[in-house]
């Protein structure tokens, strides 16, 4: 311990910060894995971070106050206990790096006894931390129903969209089982009424009632200003006591796939599926499109290897033809025809329609689109240079644009 204090002592200021930002992200990266392989709260990455920012202050004022700047210019004539005042010795004994160490230690040791508690409560079904299941409030694997999330926006067909992307996510409970369009359906048919009857909140609880269906989950999707809310409610049946609700917002369109996963986690995790499977659950691509099948096909195709230069291509010609509008499906199919050197014709027409469709993009997709048609559809390098510049100016970790850019030039 004195042998590790003293060589942190001897080190510059500029020395301990790059030191300390090393260790922060190793101790994020400990913190990352071990969500990822055992499941920890959402809430202990984020603690994580303010702990190491509120270190961070403290351990640099240690450093000055040790050492100095340049580590050093204090130098011997404040080490005689006769030179140094009072108030600089009282200084220099509270930060020290002995309190500094223990101080850093002991938080983190705080944050595993604390996390280490949330997770026994959670399975133990104590307090706020309980989950449905462990406290006997669901059985496991029971039964739950969807139902159409009710629509307050202008778009008739969002909530269908976002109805069925909320199908998806919670799919994939180990927790529950989600009733399926098939037993719906022959639910309905006993109830005799027609196959594809709207599951409204109130058709869901009578099938649900009749089905011995333990709860129902309920939603609602609105516009507030330029962006969505989208909540949700999971309610016991047949008593209709609320068990869960939630909601996200969106920014706008292109961030309701995100909000509709955000909201399918906190409710899976309340119900009580292991918290490393809701980790581990892939997110959809965020790009532009209301159809979700389509956004499915283009997100598989993201997902798999270059090699996979076959199923690629389908892939994304599956998504072009559920949604002829989808820019960045046209836009990926480009790439991957040319990637392969497959078909020139069908590259350029690819390409082409992308850019066509590009006003329905954001910013960043409208970038990426415009480079690819002018510097292989129309052989325009000075046109492309703006777009690449503004991706690069957005994101410089991405060697993408940087390559292409070095091209263009």
């Amino acid at each position: 311990m004195n042998s590790l204090l003293q060589e942190i002592h001897d080190r510059s200021m500029w020395q301990i910060l790059g030191l300390y930002l090393g260790t922060s992200w190793l101790v994020l990266q400990v913190v990352d894995t071990l969500n990822s392989t055992v499941g920890l709260p959402a809430w202990v990455l984020k603690a994580s971070f303010v702990l190491l920012a509120i270190g961070l202050p403290i351990v640099m004022t240690t450093a000055f106050v040790q050492r100095g700047w340049a580590g050093g210019w204090r130098g011997r004539l404040t080490a005689d206990a006769t030179t140094e005042s009072t108030e600089e010795r009282r200084r220099r004994r509270f930060f020290s790096w002995r309190n500094a160490l223990l101080g850093g230690v002991g938080a983190f040791t705080l944050l595993g006894i604390g996390t280490a508690g949330w997770l026994a409560m959670r399975t133990a079904g104590i307090g706020s931390p309980g989950t449905l299941v462990a406290k006997g409030v669901l059985d496991e694997r029971d039964r739950i129903l969807l139902a159409d999330f009710e629509n307050s926006t202008n778009d008739p067909s969002l909530a269908d969209v976002v109805t069925e992307a909320f199908r998806v996510d919670l799919s994939q409970s180990a927790a529950v089982e989600l009733a399926e369009r098939g037993f719906v359906s022959a639910a309905l048919e006993r109830m005799e009424r027609p196959a594809d009857t709207p599951l409204t909140e109130e058709v869901a609880r009578e099938v649900a009632e009749r089905e011995g269906i333990a709860a129902v989950v309920t939603g609602e999707i609105g516009r507030v200003g330029g962006g969505y809310v989208i909540s949700a409610r999971l309610e016991a049946v047949p008593s209709g006591d609320v068990l869960f609700s939630h909601r996200e917002s969106a920014s706008d369109s292109t961030r309701l796939i995100e909000a509709i996963d955000g909201l399918a986690d906190h409710m899976r995790e309340r119900i009580g599926d292991p918290l490393r499977s809701i980790a581990a659950s892939p997110p959809l691509a965020q790009v532009t499109t209301a159809n979700l099948d389509a956004l499915r096909a283009y997100s598989e195709a993201r997902r798999l290897p270059e090699a996979d230069a076959q199923r690629r291509v389908a892939l994304y010609e599956k998504a072009v033809a559920l949604d002829s509008t989808f820019a960045m499906a046209w836009y990926g199919l480009g790439i991957a025809l040319g990637n392969y050197g497959m078909e020139p014709g069908r590259v350029m027409q690819a390409r082409t329609r992308a850019f066509e469709l590009r006003d329905r993009l954001t910013e960043s997709e409208r970038n990426a689109v415009a480079n690819q048609y002018y510097m292989g559809v129309t052989n325009e390098p000075r046109q492309a240079i703006p777009y690449l510049e503004a991706s690069m100016e957005a994101d410089p970790t991405r060697m993408p644009p940087v390559n292409n850019l070095g091209e263009a030039y």
